[in-house]
């Protein structure tokens, strides 16, 4: 996949002209004057072209434009080091902050008899904060800590206007930009004493890379996620509703340069992070990125964005943005890291069996509803109650498979038996009503300390840990046949090696694969996982081998990545290359 550059192009005429600056001109309160100084200002005339192609009526989804809209600009003049920053608001634009081609003039406070070279720089959307971090070197802009330690906080600060419902009015509409480099200037005034013009073209780059995650539909089976050939779903039998496959872009940096720097972060050291023990240290990788940890991952999962189903003619190409929403996907910030050369410390990164919080990466959440289950032999009994005292609905064949199984329990000299389930209502039926008759069941979703687990959950053995036994899924009655008398009813949440799959949900990662394309071996390595400002990951899951677990193993689906450009809207000029 050829790598498209997305450029949204300015141009600036820096204008002298003589006499006294007007200061009441000025929309920036804090730039340097002297009042004694009247000779020759500085004018600055804006020309922003938005006539290229436009994305409505071109099979476009909506929504592109709010990605490329410019609400206000800063211009910054460097002279002998010292960068002052000029806002420009509200001048060029439209209220829903289109641009087409506009000019406007903005007066500078610049006595260009004390200028020798002069340096110019232009940003978009940004803030304060940010203006002023670029201003001060273009040091690292860092979130204060005062943000809620959530991911939507620390996109907002670079790209405001997202809800958090994830609805259809997830729209970033203030996605900061920055120019690529500066642009030397040479105010000379002419022997006239009027002015002369320098024309400076910028190529303005957004501050935040761009994540979607979409999903195959199984061959056959509408509506349906592929389960790996060999893997332990299919040969377990199941299904994931493609509806039931979400996505979160986790590991965020909360530190960026406003003006990019080739291959340099301000967290730029995987090193830094490591502990003595051959993993990370905690106190660091909290300070520096927003992560959720695999196990509390319920606790953001309002936070994750549905998956949509892969189509090939969605996708983009150099003359299309593509038929996914913008509000389809997520954005973050850039995370750059470099090459380690302590091969012993390289070693650890490369053997690592989790994820690295420190890497941006891609939580994908996914809903597993087992085909063949492990059940006390008593559960066919009371569901059949259950069912003639109108408690359970006889639905999908329920009640035939239960008088089946009957036979097959009587006949069952263990206290549990395994059953093939026709569909996702039969299969969870049993585990809800195995929670219900344990008297272990909670309305609503999964809390830690509330007792009791939600409807769907059923429970894995992970024979990664005894490798003696097979990988099976149980209800919750069945688990405790299973373990007998270490069952302790006073814990009744602690199950040994059974893994509990609240509601079905099963939790994976990849990282975001910088280079594209399919890594040998299957899973992403960490040292391709890069993630670039500017750029649009699109991340296609071909199928789910495993249920995933706490320990989040990365292998457990096989992802491809696109690496595109991002695609022009018609807010602004973006030329494609």
């Amino acid at each position: 996949m050829k790598e498209v550059k997305s450029r949204i192009c300015c141009w600036l005429l820096c204008c002298l002209a003589a006499g006294c600056a007007d200061r009441s001109a000025s929309p920036a309160d804090d730039a340097p004057r002297n009042p004694a100084a009247c000779g020759v200002s500085l004018s600055l005339a804006f020309s922003v072209d938005g006539s290229g192609p436009d994305a409505s009526g071109t099979g476009e989804a909506p929504g592109f434009d709010s990605e490329n809209a410019i609400r206000n600009l800063y211009v910054f003049t460097e002279v002998s080091g010292r960068r002052t920053a000029y806002p420009f608001r509200h001048v060029l634009l439209d209220e829903d902050g289109t641009t087409g081609r506009k000019t406007a003039v903005l007066e500078l406070p610049v006595d260009v008899r004390e200028v020798g070279e002069m340096f110019l720089y232009l940003g978009a959307n940004l803030d304060d904060r940010q203006a002023e971090a670029f201003c001060d070197g273009n040091k690292a802009y860092t979130l204060d800590g005062t943000e809620t330690p959530y991911n939507y906080n620390v996109v907002e600060s670079f790209a405001p206007g997202v809800a958090t419902d994830g609805g259809a009015s997830s729209l970033r509409t203030d996605i900061a930009m920055f120019c690529t480099q500066g642009q030397k200037a040479r105010p000379v005034v002419g022997e006239d004493g009027e002015r002369v013009v320098v024309e400076a073209e910028f190529e303005l780059r957004r501050l935040v890379a761009k994540v979607l995650v979409t999903c195959r539909e199984d061959d056959g089976h509408s509506g349906y996620a592929p389960l790996k050939e060999g893997g332990s779903l299919a040969t377990n039998g199941g299904w994931i509703r493609l509806e039931d496959v979400y996505f979160l872009v986790n590991s965020l940096n909360k530190s960026s340069f406003i003006m990019e720097k080739e291959d340099e972060d301000p967290n730029n050291d995987l090193t830094f992070y490591l502990d003595e023990k051959g993993g990370y240290d905690g106190s660091k990788t909290s300070k520096d990125f927003v992560y959720a940890a695999p196990g509390l991952q319920y606790e953001v999962i309002g936070f994750f964005k549905r998956a949509p189903k892969y189509e090939e003619n969605r996708l983009p190409d150099e003359n299309r943005c593509g038929g996914y929403r913008p509000e389809e996907a997520l954005y973050c910030p850039e995370n750059l890291f470099g090459a380690v050369a302590d091969e012993g410390k390289k070693k650890v990164l490369e053997e690592y069996e989790y994820v690295w919080p420190m890497i941006t990466h891609v939580s994908v959440a996914a809903k597993y509803t087992p085909g063949r289950l492990w059940i006390e032999k008593e559960l066919v009994a009371h569901v059949l109650r259950r069912i003639d005292a109108g408690a359970v609905a006889d639905e999908h064949g329920l009640k035939a498979a239960l008088e089946k199984w009957s036979e097959q329990a009587e006949a069952a000299g263990d206290p549990v038996m395994e059953v093939e389930c026709s569909d996702e209502y039969v299969s969870q039926t049993l585990l809800t009503e195995s929670l219900k008759k344990e008297n272990y069941y909670s309305e609503g979703t999964y809390d830690p300390d509330g007792g009791g687990f939600p409807r769907h959950t059923y429970f894995y053995y992970d024979n990664r840990k005894d490798d003696t036994r097979e990988d099976r899924y149980y209800t919750y009655g069945a688990v405790i046949r299973m373990l007998g008398d270490s069952f302790d009813a006073e814990e009744p949440e602690k199950l040994g090696n059974y893994l509990p799959y609240t509601q079905g949900w099963g939790y994976y990662y990849t990282y975001i694969d910088g280079a594209g394309g399919d890594p040998a071996g299957g899973a992403t390595p960490y040292s391709r996982g890069v993630v670039r400002r500017n750029t649009y990951y699109i991340l296609i899951v071909n199928s789910f081998s495993h249920p995933g677990s706490s320990i989040h193993d990365g292998g457990y689906i096989d992802v491809h990545t696109l690496v595109e450009e991002w695609k022009e809207g018609g807010s602004g000029e973006i030329e494609l290359q």
